[in-house]
């Protein structure tokens, strides 16, 4: 289980009007309780008749739910639910045969694509996180939370927390080899991600010191710029390079903090003489790869370091949610992550009945 998160909202404001965990158990006690309910996967709308009976033991955790499936028909079979969205392969139930009359695969948040059992293909549903009731209409919905958030209302703070435990539990799940693999695809140079993963497999050791390393990967002065994809992916992948050698070799002298990381890691390849990349390429890396790692490796609350990093970029997508809600666009790291959680896991095809501010 990650750490307890710090953040509290002030006695004064709203309460709450949508569900946020930082558990699996949470989810279980949710899903327990959400009879009448409808949830969203890429297949349509399935309506929860029964959850089912909670599964104390081995195999999956509600046995025996009734599910309306979006054809109409009710159906009867087994429900698992996680709260990292890997945990059905990480947990190998693709391969488990106590997993065939599982009918649906239940997550928090984020994307919906099937997953597989020894029987099939199985849907992907995701949680509600409204209240009950009728859902208002998108138009209706926006133009409240406009008004809430512009009140100061914490909607983005707690969508950002959703995204801050699923970006912990990423890293948490994954090995070092996996890690270094995440970071070169998620955050690398274009087509040079392989690459780049290749050599920090083949160069990683403790006995390089930073200089050496560069050079080794192919991130140090005499690298063609070309290869790399260009002068500025060039220096994004020395940063990437310079990150991934003082997490895995260094992590000792790195501040728990992850920015103040962040800038004396960009520090160091100044003293080197590289050009750093640019501000924005460096808040993103701190907040996909640093701080979340830090705090899974230390057992420290870095949600709220997380949430208050000085803005990297601003995606279109964000823009243009920000604009049909009638505010401005994201001031900092932690606003855009609520915005970002609210475009991905709400407002994509039919998630309506997922909205935070139905009912």
């Amino acid at each position: 289980m990650p750490p307890q998160h710090s953040y509290a909202r002030p006695q004064d404001a709203p309460p709450a009007r949508y569900f946020v965990a930082d558990s699996e158990a949470a989810l279980h006690a949710r899903w327990a309780r959400s009879a009448g309910r409808t949830l969203a996967a890429v297949q349509g709308a399935y309506e929860v008749v029964h959850p089912g009976r909670h599964n104390g033991g081995a195999g999956p955790d509600f046995l025996d739910a009734v599910l309306r499936f979006p054809d109409g028909k009710l159906r009867r079979g087994d429900v698992e639910i996680h709260f990292p969205r890997s945990g059905w392969r990480a947990h190998g139930h693709q391969l488990d045969p106590r997993y065939a009359a599982v009918m649906a695969h239940v997550v928090l948040g984020g994307p919906l694509q099937s997953v597989a059992t020894v029987s099939g293909g199985v849907p992907t549903l995701r949680m509600p996180v409204g209240p009950s009731g009728e859902t208002r209409a998108c138009e209706e919905g926006v133009r409240l939370a406009g008004a809430a958030i512009g009140q100061g209302h914490e909607l983005l703070t707690d969508l950002a927390l959703l995204r801050w435990h699923s970006r912990f539990n990423d890293w948490r799940s994954l090995a070092p080899a996996a890690r270094l693999r995440l970071l070169a695809r998620r955050l690398g140079p274009g087509a040079g991600a392989q690459r780049l993963h290749e050599n920090w497999q083949k160069f990683l050791s403790p006995g390089d010191d930073m200089q050496k390393f560069l050079d080794l990967t192919g991130c140090g002065e005499n690298a063609e710029p070309a290869a790399a994809g260009g002068r500025n992916q060039l220096r994004r992948a020395r940063l990437l390079s310079a990150v991934a050698y003082r997490t895995c070799v260094a992590p000792a002298g790195l501040p728990d903090n992850g920015w103040a990381a962040m800038t004396q890691i960009s520090g160091q390849l100044g003293h080197l003489g590289y050009e750093p990349p640019t501000r924005q390429f460096a808040v993103e890396v701190a907040g996909n790869w640093l701080i979340p790692w830090l705090a899974e490796r230390r057992g420290v609350d870095g949600f709220q370091q997380w949430l208050a990093l000085p803005r990297g970029w601003v995606y279109q997508r964000v823009k243009r949610l920000a604009n049909k809600v009638g505010l401005p666009a994201p001031a900092n790291f932690g606003q855009q992550q609520g915005w970002l959680e609210w475009e991905q896991s709400l407002c994509a095809g039919s998630l309506c009945q997922a909205c935070p501010l139905s009912g």
